[in-house]
């Protein structure tokens, strides 16, 4: 083997080895950018769906402030008033992004 044929040799193993580590990069840069699509997707659904949150942080804690024994306002209307809030909106919030999906179906 001459030395030109080594240094043809040399250099199309190194243009495969680049091509290798270039493909692996575009791989890795490619599964980067749909991780953060997803993210952005799931903040945008969640930020959209804030008011309903609120609604059913306030009644659940409407629902055990007046259900503690500290308060004296035990009214079981009033009780069961915010327990249906919490189920509605809980439904609403169901409607409007789907149950929870977990992506182990073990968990």
């Amino acid at each position: 083997m001459d030395a030109y044929g080594f240094l043809l040799t040399i250099i199309s193993s190194g243009g495969a080895l680049i091509v290798g580590i270039e493909t692996f990069r575009d791989w890795l840069l490619r599964r980067r950018e749909e991780y953060v699509e997803l993210a952005k997707h799931k903040i945008e659904t969640i930020s959209k769906n804030i008011p309903y949150y609120i609604h059913l942080a306030r009644n659940s804690w409407n629902l055990g402030w007046y259900g503690s024994t500290e308060s004296k306002e035990q009214n079981p209307k009033r009780l069961l008033y915010y327990l249906a809030n919490i189920l509605y909106y809980k439904q609403k919030i169901s409607e409007m992004i789907g149950d929870l999906q977990l992506d182990n179906l073990d968990a």
